[in-house]
């Protein structure tokens, strides 16, 4: 379970913000995205289904672990849906997941022990998640959840302390075309 404590490291995301300069300066647009993108965005419809996420994903390549995780604000419906997935290079994984009913607060971006921290706006974002995880010998095991269900027992839940900071090397410039949310 060590390398797991790892993940406290920070990790830089150089890369996605220079593909995302490049492809913005090819394009001829080169204007700064605004420090608000970072937060959820008021509902664009009345939909109760409608959902702004927020997810990343990274890895470790020194400590052979990567992950996936995913906020999901249902600001219709006042809740939220977070996930977090864990993969070690030696083929174990570890999974979060956990819905809540929240304040309407479109800067508050978490769900139940995850959460989403800017420190500063599209410069260095925290994410923190102090949860069980459902431990994995076989990731392929999500190929059949409701089998899943069947065989998990309490032995199968870990504790897991995430704690992970980015910090952009670059200002952040928007691309309509592949910006998802074309501001």
């Amino acid at each position: 379970m060590a390398p797991l404590r790892s993940l406290s490291n920070t990790v830089k995301m150089n890369v996605y913000a220079a593909v995302i300069g490049a492809a913005t300066r090819l394009q001829g647009g080169h204007r700064p995205m605004p420090p608000e993108v970072e937060y959820a965005k008021p509902p664009a419809t009345d939909d109760p289904l409608y959902n702004d996420s927020h997810y990343f994903n990274f890895f470790d390549h020194d400590h052979g672990i990567g992950a996936f995780t995913r906020i999901g604000k249902l600001a219709n419906r006042n809740a939220s849906i977070g996930l977090f997935f864990i993969y070690l290079r030696e083929g174990q994984a570890f999974f979060f997941t956990q819905s809540e009913h929240i304040p309407r607060d479109l800067t508050d971006l978490r769900s139940g022990p995850l959460r989403y921290e800017v420190v500063k706006p599209l410069e260095e974002l925290r994410i923190v998640n102090r949860a069980k995880f459902l431990r994995l010998e076989n990731p392929r095991d999500w190929i059949d959840p409701v089998g899943l269900c069947h065989r998990v027992s309490d032995d199968d839940f870990v504790d897991v302390d995430v704690d992970v900071t980015f910090k952009g090397w670059g200002q952040v410039h928007n691309a309509k075309k592949l910006y998802a949310r074309g501001l």
